[in-house]
């Protein structure tokens, strides 16, 4: 059965795609975190599953309203009467921005390739790695690019199964790659983004004089580090305290001992630092 179809073309965007670090261990712990209810051993087997159905859900809905949500309905909210309770939302009828949200991967794209829709994705960005942090949720890494994007809205029901949206293009394939080979939180933006930018739109020199936008030489796996404009997610004020943001990176990161993470953990605090230090210095 043939339910809906829409399908959009959009033929050069800028698209950011984010990474949660570290969700495996997350979701698997918040999945099975249900088994410390001390009544766990004399239910069924089917009420230990519902129950950790049940925590996951929780947990991943509090990951994602805490981080992503937020910034994409630009903190606009509605209110719920639920059991006699009333419970806040998000209103997604105010959503300012495309977004698309797969397990620990997040697509958020804009509608065309206009500078304005580049400086909101820039903010919108930065807030949610901030908001993560904040929140002492999951590290985020991502990458932006441009190009074009094919969005399908199909929606196709049989007896048993469902077919589902299809998404594509070679913005995002662009982006993943470059989002995969950074050592670090953060988001890096595509060179041949930042080059497409200044030959179509002179006023991306107020996102690197207000420091939205900083060039930086980012960490990069098993190579030397390389120059990319990337997010300033720190934010700008010269009453930033680097003992603050480098306790809060240790949590974000779970002071974990494993090398791998320590290193990301070092080059994000590093980068911290480097901000702070250099607003200082203003």
């Amino acid at each position: 059965m043939f339910n809906r179809e829409k399908e959009n073309h959009l033929e050069s965007v800028y698209l950011a795609y984010l990474d949660f670090l570290g969700f495996s261990n997350y979701f698997m712990n918040k999945f099975n975190s249900f088994e410390s209810d001390p009544l766990y051993k004399s239910k069924s087997s089917e009420y230990k599953l519902r129950g950790k159905i049940k925590a996951a859900k929780y947990h991943y809905d509090n990951l994602i309203g805490g981080t992503i949500t937020g910034p994409i309905v630009n903190f606009k909210l509605k209110t719920e009467y639920t059991k006699g309770r009333i419970v806040y939302k998000p209103d997604f009828k105010e959503s300012i921005i495309n977004s698309l949200v797969f397990s620990d991967s997040v697509c958020i794209w804009t509608n065309n390739d206009s500078f304005e829709e580049f400086n909101k994705l820039v903010i919108i960005i930065s807030d949610i790695i901030k908001n993560s942090l904040i929140q002492h949720y999951l590290p985020i890494r991502g990458a932006i690019s441009n190009g074009f994007v094919i969005v399908s809205n199909k929606h196709y029901e049989s007896p048993n199964f469902n077919l589902f949206s299809t998404f594509y293009g070679d913005a995002i394939i662009k982006a993943v790659k470059l989002e995969n080979k950074q050592m670090w939180a953060g988001c890096l933006i595509e060179n041949d983004c930042i080059k497409y930018l200044e030959n179509k739109d002179n006023r991306l020199s107020l996102l690197i004089d207000n420091k939205a936008i900083i060039n930086y030489n980012v960490p990069i796996k098993e190579k030397e580090d390389q120059k990319y404009f990337v997010i300033n997610w720190i934010g700008n004020d010269d009453d930033l305290e680097i003992n603050e943001f480098d306790d809060r990176i240790r949590k974000w990161f779970k002071n974990s001992k494993n090398e791998d993470v320590k290193k990301k953990m070092h080059e994000t605090q590093k980068f911290a630092k480097n901000v702070i230090r250099s607003l200082k210095e203003c």
